[in-house]
């Protein structure tokens, strides 16, 4: 029994001794962490306009691939209304000649303006993306600009630091 006693003794005075160990390297750890912690918000306060300029022009040239893409399937869908209107005229000259089939020619008569009023729906809603594609390079553009002034500012600033510590500090 008193040897049982010892055993569980010395099993626990070794889980004192790992854990005690475990804490040491614990609190290195933690004290190079809190180090790291004030390097990282050091740096993030310089970096936080320009990482807000990038993110908006990534923004931006997403819209404008987008818009490009859209372009891109509007110049699609033109050809096929094109490819229809024509379609169109050729069935509204079989109607005619089938003078027998009124109802026929009435029926392609409202398909006639159904498309047209498709067509005219189109032609706003391309005018529309034109205009936004167009609204988006501006701003785009005046991001990029606001990001060189940004950047030039940076700059600036980190000379002002340099200067600064190379005369040690002195206003």
């Amino acid at each position: 029994m008193k040897t049982d006693v010892e055993g569980k003794l010395q099993k626990q005075t070794l889980t004192v001794v790992e854990m005690t160990k475990k804490i040491e390297q614990l609190a290195k750890q933690a004290e190079e962490t809190a180090s790291l912690k004030e390097r990282v918000e050091e740096l993030k306060s310089v970096s936080t306009k320009l990482d807000r300029a990038e993110s908006a022009i990534e923004k931006y040239k997403q819209k404008l691939e987008e818009a490009g893409e859209t372009r891109k399937q509007l110049k699609a869908l033109q050809a096929e209304h094109d490819g229809v209107l024509v379609k169109m005229k050729d069935l509204e000259e079989i109607g005619t000649r089938n003078v027998g089939n009124k109802g026929q020619i009435q029926s392609l008569r409202d398909q006639i303006q159904t498309l047209e009023g498709k067509n005219n729906d189109f032609n706003i809603e391309r005018t529309r993306w034109e205009y936004e594609v167009e609204k988006y390079k501006e701003e785009a553009e005046s991001l990029r600009s606001e990001k060189e002034n940004q950047s030039q500012q940076v700059d600036e600033l980190q000379r002002r630091v340099r200067d600064l510590e190379a005369s040690g500090g002195n206003l």
